[in-house]
């Protein structure tokens, strides 16, 4: 409250905003995709129902991502409209007014009556008929020599990227250098657009106007004609960026009607370019966050030729939780070469650990994963802490389904436990050396086949048991030789013959045919031979070779298989 001639009186401040103002209010967290910044910011704005009238002649480029990051909307539309050039002002009606966006000096237009104005020399005050300017403050600033720029795209990752833009209106052309790294853009051509704009900001700014006056119609985003400026040179249009009015009516206090109005402007050369002065900041995320990896309905695995992947953040509250949750997101690897490297693409529904490239929230990349009570590490813990290794899973199969690579470390029991699901080739470009200290055990439950191009030798130092359950069946094309340094046996049923290493051959059987197309030899050298003397062949163990005997030796070597 206040006194004023003996009379207390309240005394109320009253602050006007246009419908911007719950747009500086809120705070949110929300993902634009395939957009344009003008798209963007009027979708906003509609959402707020704030009237816009698009003057806009710029092509602007779309964004692939752009996200409003714990910020309010007021701020996320400003540095838009900043980096891209726009700017924008209010024409009032009387029962409404307009956001006007523009971005050219052509859209210019003076406000209705007040196409020029006079300069007089009244300081304040005065009635309409005597409206104009009466305080001409002409300020030059120095501003940046220029200005460089630079980004980088992995897609383009030898791309020259870099930017500088000279400012002629700065006294000392490229001696003060403004350098900005990341420039928000991944092409070439974006990069010079916004160098361009950064240039026409500092020309905006290189000289301004502060006039004062009592013409109340002056308004930003209009312009106006001076007329009658103390120096011929300044008499020109001109373009109102900032406007301050001052109204005072003292009449209920003092009784004399007297009413008091001026105004306080910013203007700047209508042929000059305007542009907004950078001031809203950008966001910048503070450490890494998780989220879940998403994909179209029915797909467990979800990449490109990049192997990126889409994720759905835990903020996300419009996300539909699929392929169009968020843009394709680098996924960070242990080792990453020219076609060379360790790939593992993260599944459907995994969860994943994000960071962003400069703390940029519109470069997300995955560094790592987690497991959470929904996706549990492969094997039980802590029961199984001294196994670690690799577990896969079959597209769309069990837990069953699955290459593996696994150690165990317990002391005692180590192991290496290595399991392919269905195919497993190995390739040795040159040599390969296979030791075991002990036992092998070699399996095949089908086929089995050896190719050898050259020579093969094999070895057994003691002894050696070949068992087959049906046919065999050996060939040479050239010689075929058996040897053995004591006996030579061939067994058959209750036929047998045996040689021994002292020359002697001994066959036995229950009869025999010897047929021959040609003429046959039988020769002793030395000796006798003799028919049907009856001394039986002397051969050992004859019962060998049965049928069944060797089956049930062969179904010995096969125990019922188990499971997993």
């Amino acid at each position: 409250s206040t006194e004023l001639s003996g009379t207390r009186y309240a005394v109320y401040h009253l602050v006007m905003e246009p419908d911007l103002w719950p747009m500086k209010r809120d705070r949110n967290l929300r993902i634009f995709q395939s957009q344009t910044a003008p798209q963007i910011i009027k979708t906003l704005l509609a959402e707020y129902n704030v009237t816009v009238e698009d003057k806009l002649t710029g092509n602007y480029r779309v964004w692939e991502y752009c996200v409003q990051y714990q910020e309010s909307s007021f701020n996320f539309i400003s540095r838009l409209m900043e980096l891209e050039g726009i700017y924008y002002f209010f024409r009032h009606d009387a029962d409404k007014h307009t956001m006007v966006l523009s971005d050219s000096v052509r859209q210019k237009q003076p406000f209705a009556g007040y196409e020029t104005i006079p300069y007089h020399v009244t300081p304040s005050g005065g009635t309409t008929s005597e409206e104009g300017i009466s305080q001409w403050s002409l300020e030059d600033k120095v501003t940046p020599g220029i200005y460089s720029i630079d980004d980088y795209d992995f897609r383009k990752p030898n791309a020259w990227m870099f930017q500088a833009r000279q400012n002629p209106a700065s006294p000392s052309p490229g001696q003060i250098d403004v350098y900005d790294w990341p420039g928000h853009f991944v092409d070439h051509d974006h990069g010079e657009f916004y160098a361009r704009i950064r240039q026409e900001v500092w020309q905006a700014e290189h000289q301004q106007i502060s006039a004062s006056g009592t013409a109340i119609g002056l308004a930003p985003g209009y312009t106006f004609a001076l007329l009658n400026a103390p120096f011929f040179s300044d008499n020109g249009e001109y373009l109102t960026t900032a406007a301050e009015y001052h109204f005072e009516e003292n009449s209920y206090a003092s009784g004399s009607g007297a009413t008091t109005h001026a105004i306080d402007v910013t203007v700047i050369p209508s042929d000059v370019t305007f542009r907004a002065e950078p001031k809203a900041e950008w966001p910048r995320t503070h450490g890494p966050q998780t989220a879940k990896v998403v994909g179209p309905k029915g797909e467990s695995i979800w990449t490109d030729k990049y192997g990126r992947i889409k994720v759905k953040f835990h903020w996300d509250r419009q996300a539909k939780g699929d392929d169009t949750s968020s843009c394709w997101v680098r996924v960070s690897s242990a080792w990453a070469g020219q076609g060379f490297g360790g790939v593992q693409i993260p599944r459907v529904n995994d969860e994943v650990v994000i960071d962003f490239i400069n703390g940029d929230p519109d470069r997300p990349i995955v560094t790592g994963r987690v497991y959470n009570e929904a996706s549990m590490p492969p094997w039980a813990l802590p029961a199984a802490a001294t196994q670690m290794g690799f577990l896969s899973r079959s597209k769309d199969g069990s837990p069953d389904n699955a290459n593996a690579l696994r150690f165990e470390d317990k002391a005692g029991e180590e192991q290496v436990w290595i399991q392919a699901q269905k195919n497993m080739d190995t390739n040795v470009k040159a040599d390969a050396s296979h030791t075991v200290g002990q036992n092998h055990s070699h399996y095949v439950g089908q086929n089995e086949q050896h190719r050898v191009e050259a020579n093969r030798i094999h070895g057994v130092k003691n002894q050696e048991t070949l068992l087959t359950g049906s046919k065999k069946s050996d060939s040479a094309v050239d010689e075929y030789t058996l040897a053995s340094g004591t006996t030579l046996r061939l067994l058959c049923g209750e036929s047998a013959i045996e040689l021994t290493a002292a020359g002697q051959i001994n066959m036995k059987g229950k009869g025999f045919n010897i047929f021959v197309e040609g003429q046959g030899y039988i020769n002793t050298s030395g000796g006798k031979l003799n028919l049907n003397d009856g001394t039986p062949a002397a051969v050992a163990a004859p019962g060998k070779g049965h049928k069944g005997d060797i089956n049930s030796a062969v179904e010995a070597l096969f125990p019922a298989k188990k499971g997993k």
